[in-house]
């Protein structure tokens, strides 16, 4: 009775492990998709409108992709590698991106906010005077969010991440 048992307890154990490990991989794999697909996502909506955010999360398998056209904003929000929402926001102020100033955004926004090697990402693709800036940086979105900062731009960009629910995800 007692090999039976013993049997038993390591069959339900090898299963365990074996449904963790398919389960990891998958997650990961979907993980894998839902960033080429951000960055298929980013790459177009520059080439469009020059100019391209992402919001997304290391582990997770979701992001939020958005770009301002003339009059309004586009958002999709995407999950395993598939557009799940895709919003419009007509009506809005023209964005100009002229007056950002790419060396001073990492002091800005970390100034108040930790790097976040292992978290949240924020990122974008811009052209200013002409020239494609792409930068992204690793910084906990919910701290960015309750940021004020000295650049127009910054606060425009923290604002419309609050006021169009951009980043509705917390931990």
């Amino acid at each position: 009775m007692g090999s039976k048992r013993r049997n038993r307890v390591g069959f339900l154990v090898a299963l365990t492990f074996g449904l963790s490990l398919f389960v990891s991989c998958s997650t990961m794999h979907y993980i894998k998709v839902n960033h080429n697909h951000t960055e298929r996502l980013l790459n177009s909506f520059y080439q469009k409108n020059g100019n391209a955010f992402y919001l997304s999360s290391t582990y997770s398998n979701f992001s939020t992709v958005w770009t301002y056209e003339e009059d309004r904003a586009v958002v999709y929000r995407l999950q395993n590698g598939r557009i799940r929402q895709k919003l419009s926001f007509n009506g809005i102020e023209p964005f100009q991106f002229g007056s950002l100033i790419p060396e001073n955004l990492e002091k800005e926004l970390y100034q108040d906010c930790p790097m976040v090697l292992d978290g949240d990402m924020f990122g974008f693709i811009i052209d200013i005077d002409h020239i494609r800036h792409k930068d992204d940086y690793p910084v906990d979105i919910s701290c960015m969010k309750r940021g004020n900062y000295d650049s127009v731009v910054i606060m425009r960009l923290v604002n419309d991440i609050k006021s169009y629910h951009l980043w509705e995800v917390e931990y």
